[in-house]
């Protein structure tokens, strides 16, 4: 019924195409009157056409979906400068040399601590990640990053430290001069979360992941009593040596997007290690008493840094 309908409405209104394109057979040629007719029907025809089949989807008011766009990978690389303060322990035995053997009572052991005054280091580092789907309609996004961090640092803890003389009462005193260089390896493991927009965005990140600290060159020199020889380093029978530890990191900053390729960051980072220990020495010179080895160890750790980046996208 319906298709019926329609069929009637067309021949009503395609009707006087045919009686006009009759009417100018007689006045002009075949060719020029297919020109005319195809001219002249065509626009009525769809006018016609594209109201009966109207689709809502192409009114005015309808709005186009938006559809999220993927950011997709990027790749960046940073580097800036840390701060940093650590605590330490020293702790080992000067052998007795007595009747009773090397390990008797006469043995004095040594703890001895301090603390490093606050100093500054280089560092740099890489990341890679996987950012979260966005959508391009919204002047403000939150967008979310998943990423993988490495980065490196090396620098020298050089502090004073003193026996604790409620742990080793045989000694009234002992003032050593520690200088341990270091160098650092770590990797993260980061998600970060950022409010995206056409100006600056500002985002924060944190994550878990491990660190490899190798010291190389130890010295522990005695300065209080006087020692001999009087420059010794109690570590002198091995002054290398390395362990892992964690990491923690948080970091916060901005950043600006130039174009779909490229961006540029500048943040605050602050990581967390866990309590690091090496075995060091033993002191080994002819008119030194023998040592046992040196526990170092540092305390868990905060470390300062302040960083500029790119990246790139893609």
């Amino acid at each position: 019924m319906n298709r019926a309908f329609l069929f009637a409405a067309q021949a009503i209104v395609l009707a006087p195409i045919f009686i006009y394109a009759d009417q100018e057979e007689e006045l002009v040629s075949s060719t020029q009157e297919e020109e005319l007719v195809s001219s002249s029907s065509a626009p009525l025809s769809n006018v016609f056409l594209s109201d009966v089949y109207f689709d809502s989807s192409h009114s005015s008011n309808s709005k186009p979906e938006s559809k999220p766009e993927t950011k997709g990978y990027y790749l960046g690389g940073f580097g800036g400068f840390g701060n940093v303060r650590i605590s330490n322990l020293q702790n080992g035995a000067a052998l007795s040399t007595g009747p009773s053997g090397p390990y008797s009572p006469e043995s004095i052991n040594v703890y001895a601590t301090g603390k490093s005054p606050s100093h500054y280091f280089g560092m740099g580092g890489l990341h890679f990640g996987y950012e979260s789907q966005r959508r391009k309609d919204k002047d403000v996004r939150l967008v979310t990053a998943a990423e993988v961090e490495a980065y490196y640092y090396q620098q020298t803890d050089n502090a004073f430290s003193t026996n604790i003389a409620e742990l080793d009462p045989a000694i009234d005193f002992h003032y050593f001069d520690l200088i341990i260089p270091t160098k650092n390896l770590g990797y993260t493991a980061n998600l970060v979360i950022a409010l995206e927009n056409k100006y600056l965005t500002p985002y924060i990140g944190g994550g878990f992941g491990q660190q490899v600290i190798w010291v190389k060159n130890a010295n522990s020199e005695q300065i209080e009593p006087a020692d001999n020889p009087i420059d010794a380093n109690h570590f002198n029978g091995q002054t290398n040596a390395h362990t892992w530890v964690g990491a923690v990191v948080f970091k916060g900053g901005l950043r600006k997007t130039f174009n779909t390729h490229y961006r540029v960051f500048a943040e605050y980072r602050g990581y967390w290690t866990s309590q690091a220990n090496f075995l060091l020495g033993p002191t080994k010179y002819p008119t030194h008493r023998d040592t046992t080895k040196w526990l170092l160890q540092f305390d868990y750790t905060i470390y300062n840094m302040g960083v500029f980046g790119i990246d790139f996208m893609w």
